[in-house]
């Protein structure tokens, strides 16, 4: 395994600071957008340090293009999922002034990309499709919740029915 300074959690913690930048500005956040912008600015200083042979740093290039990249934009989106879990919780700094649950933005898909929109910028059919997949998962939640019980009546009908079942 290589041994670098560079970590997972450095990472994250410039797409933290990277997604507040553009929260403060009041633009969305955009996976794809976060990892060009972090892969160019760690392009940056590559370039800045191996001017002594442009071959080989033409091929690290690439090779940090293709594959930084990836694994960028993949964190990028598990960050922004992430989100999308914090803003599913009570989290009173997420919550908009006069509402119990009503969040100051949600993670929404547009052109097939998940990102994180404040609500006075998401569409109205964007808000009421929020809505709708909220009420489809309450649904689905109460039908495992029913489920379980049903399981649970089951397994101690089958208990009572051995004398010699684990108990």
């Amino acid at each position: 395994m290589m041994n670098s300074r560079y970590t997972e959690q450095r990472l994250r913690r410039e797409l933290v600071a990277l997604f507040d930048e553009r929260r403060q500005a009041g633009d969305k956040i955009e996976p794809q957008w976060a990892a060009l912008t972090l892969c160019d600015r760690h392009r940056q200083g590559l370039q800045s340090v191996a001017d002594d042979d442009p071959i080989a740093l033409q091929d690290a290039v690439a090779f940090w293009d293709t594959f930084g990249y990836a694994y960028v934009r993949k964190l990028a989106t598990r960050c922004v999922n992430d989100m999308e879990r914090a803003h599913q919780q009570d989290d009173e700094q997420q919550v908009l002034p006069g509402f119990e649950y009503l969040q100051t933005g949600y993670v929404i898909e547009r052109n097939g990309v998940a990102m994180d929109v404040a609500i006075d910028d998401a569409t109205d059919d964007e808000l009421l499709a929020k809505a709708d997949l909220y009420e489809a998962q309450a649904m689905t939640q109460l039908a495992h919740a029913d489920e379980l019980r049903r399981y649970v009546s089951w397994r101690r009908a089958q208990r009572d029915d051995d004398p010699h079942a684990d108990v």
